[in-house]
């Protein structure tokens, strides 16, 4: 019996005003962004199914009107999505509705499964159970209907060949085998910007775990590891498909100080500057301050205080 292809898979869009360092080679960034968003849409329309995306459609949740009317006018219809961290205000999902993501949802160019109860779809063909950044992944329930049984997360999927030592420590998942993909023939997971597929076995079933990755190079460490969507299959197969990045302009760069603002609370640490002026605060000492007051990873507090004491010499 041939198979027959049920969804379209892909994760961490981040689509930016601006492009990040290693993409400042650009000469229309806009245009570099559209490319695998039009991939996506081909093989959407070429299958007749929906293209689910595990979460971070946006770079930052309050991006600009530009980047907001380009999503809107370059995603492709029929896109089941969740939010991500990027896409959450101060990462509560309580706040959704300041965000661009919800412009997206509001304007019906997406459909948002995080607003919907579990299973968000069930059919003959395919069964889904959606979990966006912060919800806790639970197995599916019910008796089986659907041929395949799918779990979409935002959570960050650790493995000793995909890893990121900035990672949120307290929210990734470390085991081979999570007990919360049980149940389930396939996960579908976002926030791991490099892309794997693996297979887990627990209690005699077989799940498989498919980690998209970014939609394109955003760092220098996601270099050859990023880039790809997924095709699903009615007898739980993926085929994984490269995105065309023949007219891309990616250059190794330094980028750390990127990463550290993606991690870093900036609008508290804004706040915590702006006292400044009505203290007798040095720099140094309010950054200190800040790091004692709000949780951040030690591999980012290490970077900071190293910058401060040699800034003090």
């Amino acid at each position: 019996m041939r198979k027959e292809v049920i969804a379209i898979l892909c994760s961490d869009l981040h689509l930016s005003h601006t492009a990040p360092k290693v993409r400042s080679g650009e000469p229309d960034w806009y245009k570099a962004m559209a490319r695998p968003l039009s991939e996506l849409r081909r093989a959407g329309n070429r299958h007749g199914v929906p293209i689910i995306c595990a979460g971070d459609i946006f770079h930052r949740w309050e991006s600009s009107p530009s980047i907001i009317n380009f999503a809107l006018g370059a995603l492709p219809p029929s896109m089941w999505t969740i939010p991500g961290q990027h896409d959450i205000p101060d990462h509560n999902i309580d706040q959704i509705h300041r965000s661009a993501y919800r412009t997206l949802d509001m304007s019906r160019r997406i459909s948002d499964m995080s607003c919907m109860m579990n299973p968000v779809a069930k059919n003959a063909k395919l069964e889904v159970y959606a979990f966006p950044f912060g919800k806790a992944i639970h197995p599916p329930t019910g008796k089986r209907e659907s041929a395949v049984r799918a779990c979409v997360a935002h959570r960050y999927y650790w493995t000793r060949d995909a890893c990121y030592e900035l990672a949120d420590a307290e929210t990734m998942i470390r085991t081979t085998t999570p007990r919360e993909f049980r149940g389930y023939d396939v996960v579908i997971l976002g926030d791991n910007h490099h892309h794997f597929k693996q297979m887990t076995t627990h209690g005699g079933n077989t799940t498989m775990i498919y980690n998209c990755g970014s939609m394109t190079v955003r760092r220098s460490d996601e270099i050859g590891k990023c880039g790809y969507y997924g095709i699903l299959y009615d007898d739980t197969t993926i085929e994984t498909i490269k995105f065309d990045s023949d007219e891309d302009r990616i250059e190794v760069v330094d980028d750390m100080s990127d990463i550290v603002e993606e991690r870093l609370d900036m609008d508290s640490l804004a706040e915590e500057l702006s006292k400044l002026a009505e203290s007798d605060l040095d720099f140094a000492t309010a950054m200190r301050r800040y790091l004692r007051a709000n949780p951040t990873r030690k591999q980012i507090r290490a970077i900071i205080m190293e910058a401060l004491k040699h800034g003090q010499e």
